[in-house]
């Protein structure tokens, strides 16, 4: 079986973005990682300038401001942090939006309109919740719990292990609706920070120490409108944002890939100039 060659005009729009992705690390990333790490985090102004340079939400549809591309465009964003030296120290870097993804793919369409055009401009810096200090992603055994109370759900739990949360702005919560019912009953909720009640835990420590950060966030007594479900419909965005997730990982693949291909290109370079003797 020979795959069919895709169109010489989609391979130049993908090397296009490649070619402006990496501009960008070299001159925005690269000169400044070493400060960051001695400062403890990068700053949440490096997504407003990847908005500004058109590198985000490339695979996201033009009429919510995303660049219109395909998947491929957001698997190249990921390989680019691994091609680059300053990417394992960004940890999730750029690639928090992935929760753009699933806003795109779950949301119902005011969603999609209120909040993917924040994200293509690095306006809004979020990531999914789903992991808590006593389970991964095993949604079925999630502790975070949202009540419905007139029209709105008021939230109350911890996620864990959440990409850039020191800079973040916004988190996707899951939370089970229904104790008892397993995956059945859990909902996905779009949470901004600010809101009453969400707070921010200290960074946790790294077995590699760079210049991106994790934490936890607490949700106690958070109210959200009932519009903020994601889809409109409990179950419906929850199944849809699974789905994005398992996109991620995919992306997340490319990006280890580039990381070794960096690596390896790095060492022959050493091996052919070093001098021994």
């Amino acid at each position: 079986y020979q795959p069919a060659k895709p169109a010489r005009r989609a391979v130049e729009e993908h090397d296009a973005y490649r070619t402006q992705v990496r501009r960008f690390f070299e001159k925005e990333i690269e000169p400044n990682v070493k400060r960051w790490e001695k400062e403890g985090a990068w700053p949440a102004e490096l997504f407003l300038k990847a908005g500004q340079a058109g590198i985000l939400c490339a695979g996201i549809p033009e009429k919510y401001g995303g660049g219109g591309g395909d998947f491929l465009h957001h698997a190249i964003l990921y390989e680019e942090h691994g091609y680059s030296v300053a990417g394992a120290s960004l940890e999730a870097g750029l690639c928090t939006d992935t929760a753009a993804y699933v806003i795109l793919n779950g949301g119902t369409e005011a969603q999609k309109q209120e909040w993917l055009p924040r994200f293509a401009r690095g306006e809004i810096i979020s990531e999914v919740g789903v992991t808590e200090p006593h389970s991964g992603s095993d949604v079925a055994s999630l502790r975070t719990t949202a009540k419905r109370d007139g029209d709105d759900y008021v939230i109350n739990g911890q996620k864990i292990w959440i990409s850039n949360a020191p800079i973040a702005n916004m988190l996707v919560v899951a939370a089970q609706t229904e104790p008892g019912s397993g995956a059945k009953g859990v909902g996905m909720f779009i949470v901004p920070f600010g809101t009453p009640g969400v707070s921010v835990g200290k960074p946790l420590e790294m077995m590699a120490k760079g210049s991106g950060t994790t934490g936890q966030i607490f949700l106690e007594n958070v109210r959200v409108p009932a519009t903020n479900v994601l889809g409109g419909d409990i179950g419906k965005g929850m199944k849809d944002a699974l789905g994005t997730i398992s996109t991620a990982r995919l992306a997340m693949g490319a990006r280890m890939l580039a990381a070794c291909e960096l690596a390896f290109k790095i060492t022959v370079d050493f091996v052919k100039n070093r001098e021994a003797f």
